[in-house]
């Protein structure tokens, strides 16, 4: 089982697979991401180790879109800090994550 939060995205990435859990922090197994096919992952886990390929391995994975696109945004530990910590530096952390499925909008 995987935590994520099903707080609504609404930085211009479209809809969250998951808001419509049952609560903000839920328990997600893993052909429940696969069901709802995410087009793009955005991977929290790689400051604690977990790669783009550990998870482009996962049985069952290889159809979802985002997988099938390569559409992963690997979050580094300087971004994680920035949106984990109150204070100014949330926006540039928010800016960050806007950035990545419409770059053509921060040129």
């Amino acid at each position: 089982m995987l935590p994520i939060t099903a707080e609504p995205v609404t930085l211009g990435l479209g809809a969250n697979v998951l808001a419509n859990a049952d609560s903000l922090f839920t328990q997600v197994g893993l052909e429940n991401v696969i069901a709802r096919d995410p087009r793009i992952i955005i991977l929290v886990d790689a400051p604690f180790g977990t790669t783009v390929e550990s998870v482009k391995a996962r049985a069952g994975w290889d159809g979802i879109d985002a997988v099938v696109r390569d559409r992963f945004m690997v979050i580094s530990q300087e971004l994680s800090d920035q949106m984990s910590r109150p204070g100014p530096r949330i926006a540039d952390a928010r800016e960050a994550i806007a950035e990545f499925p419409h770059p053509e909008a921060f040129e």
